[in-house]
């Protein structure tokens, strides 16, 4: 796979002011929650209120469709040939429903099964070569996995028994070794070492939004808080996005070599309460930004209510996905 690196990124986009440059690469009958690309671009998936559909991404054809009707899914994993998806909130809650991983190979078979237990599963990874998968119940246990044989490889609970009731699971790092667990009482994210169970960094700031926005880089060097691009190690700011009066960041996404940042904000249409939802959301926009400045590299208006954002595996586009099934993507490259 050829990763576009973020010296010619950087070189041959430059600051864009028109509206242009987006294509409509396919329509789908439901929003367009997340963007899950496979490991060499060819195929791309995309989760919904009812299911995940895998489409053809040169012609825009559906290769395979997993239904799930009563369950809103927006987090699923594309690696080593595997499409991992874990089913989040789930109405009814049905036996063996909401705390089930399930595999399935690009040409919708059904590879394996993994139940976990009733809690449901909101974050979910996939090493880089499909071998191993992780998954955080709402609880903050930590369970790793063989994918190829399902054997368990680790358990954990990291979060302590007295916060249980009170953690929401965040996110996995693309190794499977830090995990970001949301304290809602007091609004902090908290990273976790998934091994040892050690808390790793408090939040800077606490989370006022229902929905926050935050996110691993792919090379697990780094994460996007929703404010600022901070280093894994220490939680030192690589950027910090400028503050700007009626904006809010809604989603954001790394490109595969974690040198680029994406990040869609769109006006406020009325004040925000603590969920900034679609209806208060207009005129999106999506900037880039590289480590060590504030300043963008390219920007662009998006006629969408957006609400998934991806690169293509090899750098040279950026998808976005609409409340309105619309999958919108733009070159990068020359």
């Amino acid at each position: 796979m050829r990763i576009l690196s973020t010296a010619l990124l950087l070189c041959c986009t430059g600051l864009a002011a028109a509206n242009d440059g987006w294509h409509l690469i396919l329509q789908s009958s439901d929003p367009v929650e997340a963007i899950a690309w496979s490991d060499e671009g060819a195929s791309l998936a995309l989760s919904s209120l009812r299911g995940v559909r895998v489409y053809d991404a040169g012609s825009g054809a559906e290769l395979a469709s997993f239904r799930s009707p009563r369950c809103l899914i927006h987090r699923v994993s594309f690696r080593g040939g595997l499409l991992g998806v874990g089913a989040q909130d789930c109405y009814p809650v049905e036996p063996g429903g909401p705390g089930v991983l399930r595999f399935w190979n690009s040409a919708g078979e059904l590879q394996r099964l993994l139940r976990y237990h009733q809690a449901r599963l909101p974050a979910i990874a996939m090493s880089a070569d499909g071998q191993r998968a992780a998954a955080v119940a709402l609880n903050g246990e930590f369970r790793l996995w063989d994918a190829a044989s399902g054997e368990l490889l680790q358990r954990r609970n990291l979060s302590p028994a007295e916060q249980r009731n009170f953690i929401s699971a965040w996110a996995i790092s693309a190794n499977l070794n830090v995990v970001a667990l949301r304290d809602w009482r007091e609004r902090y994210m908290l990273l976790y070492d998934a091994a040892s169970g050690q808390l790793l960094q408090r939040s800077e700031y606490p989370y006022l939004d229902d929905q926050p926005l935050f996110q691993f880089a792919p090379d697990s060097q780094s994460y996007f808080d929703g404010a600022r691009w901070r280093r894994l190690s220490d939680g030192s700011a690589l950027l910090t996005l400028p503050l700007e009066d009626g904006l809010a960041a809604t989603r954001a996404a790394f490109s595969e070599d974690a040198g680029i940042l994406a990040v869609a904000s769109a006006e406020l249409a009325a004040p925000a309460a603590q969920r900034i939802s679609p209806d208060r959301l207009r005129h999106f926009r999506i900037r880039l930004y590289r480590a060590g400045s504030s300043a963008a590299v390219a920007e662009w208006p998006v006629e969408l209510m957006l609400r998934s954002l991806a690169f293509s595996p090899d750098g040279q586009r950026l998808c976005a996905g609409g409340f309105d099934g619309r999958l919108l993507c733009r070159s990068l490259g020359p």
